[in-house]
């Protein structure tokens, strides 16, 4: 039966649907018309089906393990769309994608659903019930999984037992060059460390012989055979340090390798020395030591910063799977990985599937989202001899493209590989710590100067070239220079695992300063999808709504989908099968039934109208709904001590509304406001973020201190935007503020351990309380403790991560 509700009214309903739907007892999410199994609530069939898979293998224990670590964590309904995975077992996709290590067959998968530590558990016991899976190891900050396979068991195979428990495989290509320069970088420095070590051990075995008492002959041989091991240190195991410490007086700064390479000279120098005179102690054990422990820290803080950045998301933002290719000779298709199509190829889509290549249409029309690339929210009518780019989905309709771009030269491909080129610039955080590192240096060597020249004065050389080389190795700032960086590797890790794309780290020093926020409404406080406000008939029927779904049912149309979802929460219907029905892209829907047509099109500017045989029977007014989650995240921005204004195009009446709903006042509000008189506001406020669309908002995105795009033209965002959301809403900007804010205190306290290490070390050098070797021992422990600083986090970092807070 049909209804007559105003705005408000709709409103009022949707809230008390919303409160009073059941959750899904599998992915979290609201369950308005539920699937009941084993007394539980699913919101899909899905989701039902992966539960009853799980209790079959007598793997239950995932949602306890889900409900006891990831409360509050919510994944993604269970896909039932089935999906062909045959291209996995080609020859051409296993040569580039799978690789053998040790009589196994390895490959990545980018693993689409994975949110909480059950997900962890459930994908690493996959081996357990996965005839032929040898191993499985999933990195869950990035999503992605290494499988460790026979050769009797094939991708497909293992790519569809991913599916069924809810994880869509996305094959990622292993980056050769990079991880064989990383392989060999690492393979280098494990044997320096190595070489370092058994020196290391064999100096320290003669040196106890002479510390404890061997003296005369046998001391002197123990001391040049100490000499002798320690040759392959200082050649070999010690470049490192020489080249970084010639290049930056190539550059003339000061390094923090430079007091090494000192300390290491004149260590060796001094003891050669010692030797040749007869006289005083060799500093043999204390070289190699020193050597040893820093290749060792250096190399646990670079498997440290390895694990933080992770390009995965980038990788997986940019692939598209597998598409079907037209084979021009027969007229058929085969299905290939969209890395493998190479200009000119024809690649057939249909409703539904996203394009991978830039190309032209050689036939068809279709009605696509190109909102990707071109920042338009309404779909776009698309036909035969324009231009499509890869990104674009079609919503309805079907199209051969001829692909002439292809792969990293697309413009979406072009523009990501951007955003990883600007990750690497420096922020103005760090170049203040390497100045501060510098100076440190240069007070530390001045010192040690003055130490070695005081007892020297004082016919004591021997003392002061002790204590002034104790000095020197002590107070390396190692863990003063990596303080910075490591903290920010790990929060661009932590960020680009929520889909938080930052250009630049030079942005989130500024987004824990900014005192002020302005939200754009469309799209960000707004869900950015129609939902139904008005529905009005013009007869007194009772099969409207049993129409309207029969004609939007099979369309991919967002206000199509947002007709369907309203009718099925809102009314009782029937099942009507329509004859002839057809979906013209840019007009709307048409169907017969009893020998009359029915047409679902737009009747005004913000109305749609269904007609019986041309006469008007329904108006259906559509607009854009508040975010469940908008009022809590206003909420939690003004408990942050943020000013928190909406800055809009749109009407005072529907700003003011907004407003309302929100919480906020009338003068946190601005109407009417086009992108010029955006950028004015932006100008009148400092130290403020501002959040919008990437291309209508570009003008005030840019102006801003901080500018964060969550919908609209990456390409334009990513040029007039600091930070681009690869997913809807205002929840990731409360994160991304928090945890800019507990970054850079986590890194001031990095800082202050490290001088405050340094500080006590140079007190105990200078007064003669520890040797060379001490020192050796004492100074890469810096480092050690920043790095586990840094994993450790803040207390609120790790209530972020529990999900406690935000």
């Amino acid at each position: 039966m049909g209804i007559n509700t105003t705005s408000s009214s709709i409103e009022t309903k949707s809230d008390l649907v919303q409160e009073s739907a059941p959750f899904c007892y599998h992915c979290g999410e609201s369950a308005f018309s539920p699937v009941i199994e084993a007394g539980h609530n699913f919101c899909c069939r899905g989701c039902r089906l992966v539960f009853k898979l799980l209790k079959s293998r007598g793997l239950s224990k995932y949602y306890q393990i889900k409900n006891l670590y990831s409360e509050g964590e919510r994944g993604a309904p269970v896909s039932e769309k089935k999906t062909d995975f045959s291209f996995l077992d080609h020859e051409n996709f296993q040569k580039e994608y799978v690789t053998e290590i040790e009589n196994e067959l390895q490959i990545r998968f980018y693993l689409e659903g994975v949110h909480c530590s059950a997900c962890l558990w459930l994908i690493e016991k996959s081996p357990e019930f996965i005839v032929g899976l040898n191993g499985c190891r999933l990195q869950l900050s990035s999503s992605v999984a290494t499988l460790n396979f026979d050769e009797s068991c094939s991708l497909s195979s293992l790519a569809t037992e991913f599916k069924k428990l809810g994880y869509f495989p996305h094959p990622l290509k292993p980056n050769e060059k990079s991880e064989s320069l990383a392989r060999k970088e690492e393979r280098d420095l494990l044997i320096k460390m190595g070489v370092a070590m058994a020196c290391m051990g064999n100096i320290g075995l003669l040196s106890i012989s002479i510390y404890a008492g061997a003296d005369g002959t046998i001391a002197r041989q123990f001391e040049w055979l100490s000499f002798l091991l320690l040759l392959p240190v200082i050649l070999f195991s010690a470049i490192p340090f020489y080249k970084n410490a010639l290049n930056s007086i190539k550059r003339k700064v000061i390094s923090i390798d430079l007091p090494i390479v000192i300390a290491l000279v004149a260590g060796t120098l001094g003891g050669m020395l010692n030797i040749l005179k007869g006289t005083g102690v060799v500093f043999f054990d204390s070289m190699a030591a020193l050597v040893f422990l820093l290749l060792l820290s250096r190399y646990v803080l670079m498997k440290a910063r390895q694990g933080g950045v992770q390009s995965s998301r980038l990788e997986f933002f940019k692939s598209f799977g597998s598409c079907r290719r037209l084979i021009p000779s027969s007229g058929e298709t085969e299905n290939i990985l969209a890395s493998f199509l190479k200009p000119l190829d024809l690649i057939l889509l249909k409703t539904g599937e996203m394009l991978p290549v830039d190309g032209l249409i050689m036939k068809g029309k279709v009605l696509a989202d190109t909102s990707l690339l071109t920042g338009e929210s309404k779909p776009s009518l698309l036909e035969q001899g324009q231009k499509i780019y890869s990104g674009s989905k079609v919503l309805g309709g079907e199209i051969v493209v001829k692909a002439e771009i292809v792969g990293d030269q697309t413009l979406l491909g072009r523009i990501l590989e951007k955003v990883n080129q600007n990750i690497l610039e420096k922020p103005p955080l760090l170049t203040q710590v390497d100045r501060l590192a510098q100076f440190f240096v240069t007070i530390v060597l001045f010192l040690a100067i003055g130490v070695f020249l005081f007892f020297a004065f004082q016919d004591n050389g021997h003392e002061g070239f002790l204590r002034a080389l104790s000095l020197i190795i002590v107070t390396c700032p190692c863990a003063l220079a990596l303080a910075t960086p490591l903290a920010f590797s790990s929060l661009i890790g932590k960020l680009a695992g929520r889909g938080i794309i930052i250009r630049s780290e030079n942005v989130i020093e500024k987004i824990s300063e900014a005192k002020n926020i302005f939200l754009d409404k469309t799209g960000t406080l707004t869900q950015g999808e129609f939902v139904v406000q008005d529905w009005e008939p013009k007869v007194s029927r009772e099969d409207l709504a049993s129409i309207v779904l029969a004609l939007e049912e099979k369309s991919f149309h967002p206000i199509g989908t947002a007709l369907v979802n309203y009718i099925k929460e809102n009314f009782e219907y029937k099942t009507i099968n329509l004859e002839n029905w057809c979906e013209t892209p840019g007009l709307g829907v048409e169907g017969e039934l009893n020998g009359k047509k029915y047409q679902l099109k737009r009747f005004q500017e913000s109305s749609i109208g269904l007609f019986e045989d041309e006469l008007l029977i329904l108006t259906i007014n559509c607009q854009d709904g508040l975010r469940k989650d908008s009022r809590k995240s206003i909420e939690k921005l003004i408990s942050m001590g943020l000013k928190t204004f909406i800055l809009s195009g749109d009407c005072q009446t529907q700003v003011s509304s907004a407003a309302a709903l929100l919480g906020l006042s009338g003068n946190q509000i601005f109407w009417n406001k086009g992108p010029e008189e955006k950028f004015e506001i932006m100008n009148e406020y400092n130290a403020s973020i501002m959040v919008g669309d990437g291309a209508n908002d570009a003008l005030a995105l840019g102006q801003a201190s901080v500018g964060v795009a969550v919908k609209g033209s990456i390409d334009i965002s990513l040029k007039a935007a600091d930070i681009y959301l690869t997913n809807p809403g205002v929840g990731l900007i409360t994160k991304l503020i928090a945890y800019s804010r507990e970054t850079v205190k986590l890194i001031k306290r990095n800082l202050v351990l490290s001088l405050t290490y340094n500080a006590i070390g140079a007190a105990l050098a200078i007064m003669g309380l520890i040797n060379p070797l001490w020192a050796a021992i004492l100074m890469p422990i810096s480092s050690l403790t920043v790095l586990a600083s840094t994993i450790y986090g803040t207390k609120k970092m790790r209530r972020f991560e529990k999900g406690e807070l935000i």
